[in-house]
């Protein structure tokens, strides 16, 4: 298990190229031993973005349709579908050696399933995972995405969480590319929190789960 401190950083509102520049120097500094790993917790103006495992059909409307709605649409090299960013939806993007965690990208995303889990029954929603799915859903809706990029055994993007409700960005496309998928928020599963209380809490466990990985949670982790 890796042991050194892991750096965070609360952003704010940050736009997501921003965003992704820095995670990608950070990645290239902790790759080199040159900077330490570290989080970015933050929200995003609207954006959607398309993962790899985006085959072009995932978009409800034209992109040129949803773009003057001032929502760009952008591709990035994560894993997963199409998502949708915006305020009141909380994204961390751990920048950490995988070795963190075994090296096995599995166990990983197992993890950030279980940080998010944590966060809202901290907040009173039974959240859970969901057989041959990706993500946390509250029983079936979907409230918490993942999509994770590694390379020199570092990890970059990460998890959002929706806090508030954000439905109205999501109508665009079909999140992950699953059809007619429920959206939901902590809001509307009846907690009454703000989104810089959540960064707090994600901060808090994120970093519990860096150090300790399955053992923080009282859950086991499956894995593959």
């Amino acid at each position: 298990m890796t042991t050194n401190p892991i750096r965070v950083l609360q952003c704010g509102l940050c736009p997501f190229q921003e965003a992704n520049s820095r995670q990608k120097r950070i990645r290239e500094g902790v790759a080199r031993g040159t900077m330490p790993e570290t989080i970015l917790i933050l929200e995003h103006p609207p954006v959607i973005t398309r993962g790899r495992g985006d085959d072009g059909t995932q978009l409800r409307r034209p992109e040129e349709v949803i773009v003057r709605e001032g929502i760009p649409v952008l591709d990035v090299e994560r894993g997963g579908g199409a998502t949708y960013h915006g305020p009141g939806q909380v994204v961390a993007y751990p920048v950490v050696r995988l070795s963190r965690f075994q090296n096995d990208i599995h166990r990983y995303l197992r993890v950030l399933e279980g940080v998010m889990i944590q966060v809202c029954r901290n907040v009173g929603v039974n959240a859970h995972r969901r057989e041959g799915l990706t993500g946390v859903w509250v029983e079936d809706r979907k409230i918490a995405f993942l999509g994770v990029a590694v390379r020199g055994y570092v990890t970059f993007h990460g998890l959002s969480l929706n806090v508030l409700d954000v439905k109205q960005g999501f109508q665009w496309i079909d999140p992950c590319g699953l059809r007619d998928v429920i959206v939901t928020s902590l809001q509307e599963e009846g907690a009454s929190v703000a989104p810089s209380e959540v960064a707090e809490k994600l901060e808090e466990t994120l970093l519990a789960a860096c150090e300790e990985d399955e053992c923080w949670l009282g859950q086991p982790i499956p894995l593959g």
